[in-house]
């Protein structure tokens, strides 16, 4: 697999994610414009990768460790949807294509979030009155989507902040 493939594959992934924008918009515009729980703190999004599909659910939350029940769901993709790994030329033997389906996963699950980030702000989120958050759930990540940024779990205490 020579490195203009390796970006061709990249590009489909990003096709499957993109693909989404609409449905994506209306889930961000509904979950915004929900009536929330009265001690409802934090807009948590949580990210769900099953295989090679992502999915993102919402929840109300009091805290990023107290959501309230019954989230909603925004949107699921399937990052791998556009690529046919049968038809790459990969030596079995050494289960690249395993390998190369993985990375490209962590390519989509890692492009996914600066994503939703982008149709965040355009669904009118930037300014919304509570802090809004999306979860790595695998890796218990969060990314702070009005301020665009990564939150270190060590120096920034999410339990207590919110």
């Amino acid at each position: 697999m020579n490195q203009l493939d390796g970006q061709r594959l990249r590009e489909k992934v990003i096709e499957s994610i993109h693909e989404k924008k609409e449905k994506t918009l209306v889930g961000i515009k509904e979950v915004l414009a929900k009536n929330h729980p009265e001690k409802t703190n934090v807009l948590l999004f949580d990210t769900e990768l099953d295989g090679e599909f992502l999915a993102v659910v919402a929840y109300s939350a009091e805290s990023v460790s107290h959501p309230h029940p019954h989230p909603t769901h925004v949107i699921s993709v399937d990052l791998t949807q556009y690529i046919d790994f049968d038809e790459l030329p990969l030596d079995e033997e050494e289960d690249e294509d395993t390998e190369l389906e993985d990375e490209l996963i962590e390519f989509g699950r890692n492009y996914f979030v600066k994503w939703f980030a982008k149709c965040f702000e355009e669904a009118g989120g930037k300014n919304y009155p509570l802090p809004c958050m999306i979860r790595d759930a695998d890796r218990d990540r969060y990314y702070h989507l009005q301020e665009n940024r990564w939150l270190d779990n060590e120096s920034f205490n999410l339990k207590a902040a919110f």
